[in-house]
């Protein structure tokens, strides 16, 4: 974005030509790429979701009795899955991408607890 509009000020171009540029680059490149943000940020939660969720359910499908040893190994081997893919996920938090989601999912929240005038 401000690679044109420096590119209009070294021009000598006027305030009114700089705000339309401006406000051009917002409404066609950055409002879209943030709604697309919005759009991977919800998919991204409901993803988190479903990773904490699916060792719940593991536990749950656990078809025999507390004392048995098959109870156990199953219990184990639950959690282990579960827990397994928690170094993969802490990886994927880390990325560009992820870094970029959190920060536009704490502006949000920020503005949502922010009175309105």
């Amino acid at each position: 974005m401000s690679s044109g509009l420096d590119t209009l000020l070294k021009s000598g171009a006027k305030r009114k030509e700089l705000t339309e540029t401006a406000t051009e680059i917002v409404e066609t490149k950055l409002i879209p790429d943030y709604l697309e943000f919005k759009r991977q940020l919800t998919t991204a939660r409901v993803g988190k979701a479903k990773r904490v969720l699916d060792p719940l359910s593991k536990v749950l499908e656990i078809n025999s009795s507390p004392w048995a040893p098959k109870f156990w190994y199953d219990l184990v081997r639950a959690l282990y899955l579960g827990s397994s893919g928690a170094v993969e996920n802490r990886k994927d938090d880390l990325t560009n991408k992820a870094l970029a989601f959190n920060y536009i999912k704490k502006i949000e929240e920020r503005q949502t607890r922010l009175p309105e005038s």
